[in-house]
């Protein structure tokens, strides 16, 4: 019920903030997106693609 309710919510939120033309709104919001399809389908995928750089 917990789960309904929260999808709901969400898909409610993203039609209303859509229609305002504000889903983007962020000026980092691009730089995320790209962030999360590396880490689905880029050449090395997986958990590691996500954070910062390791200097050692």
């Amino acid at each position: 019920m917990l789960g309904l309710l929260a999808t709901v919510l969400s898909v409610g939120a993203h039609a209303y903030f859509r229609d305002l033309g504000t889903v983007l709104g962020y000026k980092d919001a691009v730089s995320h997106l790209i962030i999360g399809r590396r880490v689905v389908v880029g050449q090395t995928t997986g958990f590691g693609q996500l954070g910062g750089t390791c200097s050692r």
